[in-house]
């Protein structure tokens, strides 16, 4: 597998560990990486008309990170010595059903 952020278009190598905790409350992923700090709430995110723009009107990319973080309940980042670390958390629903917070 090969990664070109932090790493290959760096001339660079590294490791990436991923982690996983579920509770009745919430699961929390944890990806960390040996990359170049990289705190990705510094990146601008796009705006709502760059989101409404037809897609031949967009540039290819730019939406991982928006996605990424946008797409869970809780983000945070950490930078701990050599590592990065993102920690993305998703709330569950309680009681176990669907729709109901």
């Amino acid at each position: 597998m090969s990664f070109l952020y932090g790493y290959e278009a760096s001339g660079l190598s590294g490791s990436i560990a991923l982690s996983s905790d579920i509770t009745e409350k919430s699961l929390v992923i944890t990806l960390e990486d040996t990359g170049i700090a990289y705190d990705p709430r510094t990146r601008e995110m796009p705006g709502e008309a760059d989101l409404s723009k037809d897609l031949e009107d967009r540039p290819i990319g730019g939406l991982g990170i928006y996605l990424a973080i946008n797409g869970v309940d809780e983000f945070d980042y950490q930078r701990d010595g050599n590592r990065n670390i993102n920690t993305f958390t998703v709330h569950r629903p309680v009681g176990g059903k669907q729709g109901e917070v």
